[in-house]
């Protein structure tokens, strides 16, 4: 695949992915949901709905192949457009990349990474590969100078018959001198690819780890195979909890909360990691299934209404641990200007803006980004407007008119000061550097209140989640049956707990990447064992899994059916004028030089090598977020970062989206008259 198809797929996926949220583009991936009328003029995400329909929707996956289609239809559908009605916060509106924006840019790389493999296939013969796909790629290693802090004060405690070799990976003490990052071959990496593709390499790791747990022996490429695995975890685990949170903060959240582990954290402390132990335990598959569903689905009795199950009110208090602190920060700004008019309105705008609708929101939102405001500020402007008008609906448009004017030449762009000529501290004022703070702040607590609030009304209040979750462990018995049967389930668990409690010291740490490596690297032989003992003591569910990963390989072999991206790309570019189409091929070669020039630093501070960590870096450092000041452009989360592909994105996304529609329609088409002639 040539890189500006690729890059193309990438636009496509962050397009498709971001209107998730949308209620609609989800029916839009086609059986088994189902369309609604009100949402019928909805976009189509073609990019997304062939990786599902090829991969999810599929009468190979196990567990997955016996859900209902009223399940989809019915009940995640319904959940879904439930959460994307209510219309969850943007992260321009808060002056920072949202954790929940963030890992939609994690997915978005992952799903980039698929949809290449799937559209664009694997060559036959990776030997005709370009010389220098190895020059990044080598066996060649790199030294950090940082050392890595010790992570562990306490440990989770088991019981006495897990065994030392258990105990010594819980309690994972990194080395004070870091051993050097291996990077995989490209070269060696592409032959493995082809193998499971073309070969028999699926066949062949499933005897190895048969034969087992211990992979150091692993000749090549699947020993490559095995080295990129752990280093994209700890590289994909590193972005997210370490340098996300080392980039700039905008002043308001200079103090803000703590980062991605702290969620994971708040997981971690109200999991009932003890008592799930015991439960899994249980030798009968049935009394396990039982017990599972008592502890985390039964409701206790209340004489108080209807109560929470164990789920419902971990949820809760994950949520409500954020309404706690969004409370203290309204509550205390409220109290620093308590008796001051102009901080009054500027509470009530942004507020009245809390409760717009998506369409309204944007609205707002595009005229901050076009007249170069703040958010705080053109939300201000805006209820100005909206309040004059609601107070004389009679008014003349000269009337409105004069009431835009006066906002914009008195309010906006003028800075209240005292007697003296100095900003007065005790006074709020909107357009000065500190009000602008002070609003931001208030305005990113309110709007973390509302979706804490939507999130915990819509996963907590009714039993809609219940009853999904009820049903997939309906679907998925027969598979926990057998693993339970196979592996000892309480043991994964103990292990995992471990890792996510390391992963979380880690993370406070700002741990170097290769302190993420070694992490990796402890915990594998966990994994190992358990994909071991399922191997040896389950063949028969092994045997159904790899009918389904053979059949996702098999979409990646150049002779199956799936839309040419190639053809595409170039049917869009020929579309454009010539002017046009240079101007969008320059941003692509510019695009793809800042690549490499990127790959050549990191090497050299011995950070991640992979194209698609690039790509993440990209999304993320030039997301554009409100300006700090209340007369500013917008910036990017990441100063002077910036993915410069405007024009690709005007003129070349759209064509391209309509042409891998038609391609997919047509794809169909052919198959469902091939499946009826059957």
């Amino acid at each position: 695949m040539d890189d500006l198809t690729s890059i193309l797929l990438l636009l496509e996926l962050q397009h498709e992915f971001s209107g998730l949220k949308i209620p609609g583009r989800l029916a839009k991936y086609g059986p088994p949901f189902k369309p609604k009328e009100e949402f019928l003029d909805a976009d189509v995400s073609p990019v997304m709905t062939f990786i599902v329909q090829s991969c999810v929707f599929t009468p190979t996956l196990p567990g997955v192949n016996k859900v209902p289609d009223e399940f989809w239809s019915g009940e995640l559908q319904p959940l879904l457009e439930k959460i994307g009605k209510h219309n969850l916060s943007d992260s321009y509106d808060h002056g920072r990349v949202s954790k929940r924006k963030m890992i939609g840019f994690a997915v978005i790389v992952v799903l980039h990474v698929l949809a290449k493999g799937l559209m664009g296939k694997a060559p036959m013969d990776p030997e005709n590969n370009r010389q220098d796909d190895n020059i990044a790629g080598t066996d060649s290693s790199h030294s950090s100078s940082k050392t890595s802090p010790k992570v562990r004060n306490s440990l989770p405690t088991e019981s006495n018959d897990i065994n030392g070799v258990q105990k010594s990976l819980a309690n994972v003490r990194l080395n004070e001198n870091l051993k050097a990052i291996k990077y995989p071959s490209k070269k060696r990496l592409k032959e493995a690819y082809s193998l499971f593709v073309y070969g028999d390499g699926l066949d062949e790791i499933i005897r190895l780890l048969g034969e087992s747990e211990d992979i150091s022996n692993w000749g090549e490429p699947l020993n490559s195979l095995a080295e990129n695995i752990r280093y994209t975890i700890a590289s994909l685990l590193h972005f997210v909890f370490v340098t996300v949170d080392r980039t700039p903060q905008s002043p308001h959240l200079a103090n803000d909360g703590k980062g991605p582990e702290g969620i994971v954290e708040r997981i971690y402390n109200r999991v009932p990691w003890f008592l799930t132990r015991q439960v899994l335990r249980v030798g009968n598959a049935g009394l396990l299934m039982s017990g599972l569903t008592r502890l985390f689905l039964m409701k206790p009795l209340s004489w108080f209404g209807e109560s929470r199950n164990l789920l419902q009110t971990m949820l809760s208090g994950i949520f409500s641990a954020d309404l706690e602190h969004t409370d203290n920060v309204l509550k205390g700004i409220d109290t620093n200007f308590a008796d001051d008019p102009k901080w009054t309105q500027m509470r009530e705008a942004l507020q009245w803006y809390a409760q717009l609708s998506r369409i309204r929101q944007d609205e707002v939102r595009d005229q901050s980004i076009q007249q170069k405001l703040n958010i705080t500020v053109a939300i201000l402007k805006e209820y100005q407007i909206e309040k004059k008008l609601n107070a004389d609906v009679a008014g003349s448009a000269e009337e409105k008119a004069t009431s835009e004017t006066n906002v914009d030449s008195s309010e906006v762009y003028t800075v209240s000061l005292s007697s003296d000529g100095e900003k007065d501290s005790h006074k709020f004022d909107p357009f000065s550097d500190i009000g602008v703070q002070t609003a931001m702040k208030y305005f990113d607590a309110v709007l973390t209140h509302r979706d804490r609030e939507c999130l915990i009304h819509d996963l907590c209040e009714d039993n809609q989640l219940t009853d999904i979750v009820r049903e997939v462990m309906s679907c998925f018995y027969t598979i926990i049956y057998d693993a339970h049967q196979a592996a000892d389930f309480s043991r994964a668990i103990y292990d995992f707990q471990c890792f996510l409690y390391d992963l979380i010291q880690l993370s406070k740490a700002a741990a170097p990447l290769s302190s993420f490596v070694e992490l990796v690297e402890k915990y594998q032989s966990c994994f190992l064992r358990f994909v071991h003992r399922l191997i040896v003591n389950a063949p028969d569910l092994c045997a159904q899994w790899c009918v389904w990963y053979r059949h996702c390989l098999d979409e990646c072999n150049i002779k199956s059916q799936s839309p040419d991206t190639v053809k595409a790309t170039q049917d869009a570019l020929n579309s454009l004028d010539d002017d046009t189409k240079q101007k969008v091929l320059h941003e692509i070669e510019t695009y793809i030089n800042d690549l490499e020039k990127e790959k050549e630093v990191t090497i050299e501070k011995n950070e991640c090598t992979s194209e698609w960590h690039f790509h993440l870096a990209k999304l993320f450092g030039s997301a554009i977020i409100t300006p700090t000041k209340a007369k500013g452009s917008p910036q990017p989360q990441l100063p002077e970062c910036n993915i410069n592909l405007t024009m690709t994105r005007k003129h070349l996304l759209a064509p391209f989206r309509k042409c891998l529609m038609q391609q997919l329609d047509t794809l169909y088409e052919e198959k469902e008259s091939k499946g009826s002639k059957d």
